[in-house]
């Protein structure tokens, strides 16, 4: 950790340990260049991904007037939860405790600054959920290799992969009690009432988690955030079609931009390795923010 009486322009990393409203412990990482930022993003990763697996980017992205905080999801890394029989939450439980217990640290960290919300996969779709409900709170919407996770945003062979998939998922944790994700190669060990509300919206197409307090399909249809979403030609988990089933629930948005990345000669981008390969992702989004 760097001395805070460094240099501004050094990089400080450093931890806030936040203590949720369930009384469960996370703790996000502070990524800083200056203690007076203009802007702050938070990464939110994809189901069962450590925050840690975002430090290049958040290395990369963090600047003179733009501060970055990672964060994991529930059941992950610093989150002191681990899903298992008879611990569960679901899509409502992780926004109403780590999302507001997170954005709320943020909020007393640098009182005034803008927020904006990196989504990677699962986490930017539970960002966009959030943001519908709590409009003022997020300045924009970054979404990488962001899906709706509806079957019928594939195509060929894919919707029926993804549809028996999901439906396979939902019946393992019904059986364990939670989901043995990282045993079988997708996901981490996600709790039950997660991998349902994951397969209700890969069936029907809607985001109606267990214990919703609002209608999200209305509330996504009046959201106006300014919104970036990025996807990538060869990722087979977020294919074009599901990316964009997603974004345009928000209608309203008062702008969404796709940029729709192609494979170039050196770089086939996946779901995963944009995170590493980011070269041209921090350009587009720092290029963006600058805009908004």
């Amino acid at each position: 950790m760097s001395p805070s009486n460094s240099n501004q322009s050094a990089l400080h990393i450093k931890q806030h340990s936040i203590v949720l409203k369930d009384n469960s412990k996370t703790a996000i990482t502070e990524f800083a260049r200056t203690d007076k930022p203009e802007q702050v993003l938070i990464v939110l990763p994809a189901m069962g991904v450590f925050a840690t697996y975002y430090d290049a980017l958040a290395s990369a992205l963090v600047g003179p007037t733009t501060t970055l905080f990672t964060a994991d999801l529930r059941g992950n890394g610093l989150s002191e939860i681990r899903p298992k029989k008879g611990v569960d939450f679901g899509y409502q439980d992780i926004l109403d405790l780590d999302y507001q217990g997170i954005i709320d640290d943020v909020n007393q960290t640098y009182p005034g600054v803008p927020v904006f919300l990196l989504g990677h996969s699962l986490g930017g779709q539970l960002a966009c959920l959030y943001c519908s409900r709590f409009p003022e709170k997020v300045a924009g919407l970054i979404l990488v290799a962001c899906p709706s996770v509806y079957y019928k945003g594939w195509s060929g062979f894919g919707r029926w992969t993804i549809l028996g998939f999901v439906k396979f998922a939902k019946l393992v944790s019904n059986l364990l009690g939670y989901f043995p994700g990282k045993k079988l190669g997708f996901g981490g060990t996600e709790a039950k009432t997660l991998i349902h509300d994951w397969n209700h919206q890969g069936l029907t197409g809607k985001y109606e988690p267990k214990g919703a307090p609002i209608n999200y399909e209305q509330s996504l249809g009046k959201l106006t955030t300014p919104t970036l979403v990025i996807s990538f030609e060869s990722d087979k988990y977020a294919p074009r079609e599901s990316v964009e089933h997603l974004y345009k629930k928000m209608a309203s948005a008062g702008q969404i931009v796709h940029e729709h990345m192609q494979d170039t000669k050196t770089i086939k981008y996946s779901h995963f390795n944009w995170v590493k390969k980011n070269g041209e992702i921090t350009k587009l989004i720092k290029n963006w923010i600058a805009g908004n």
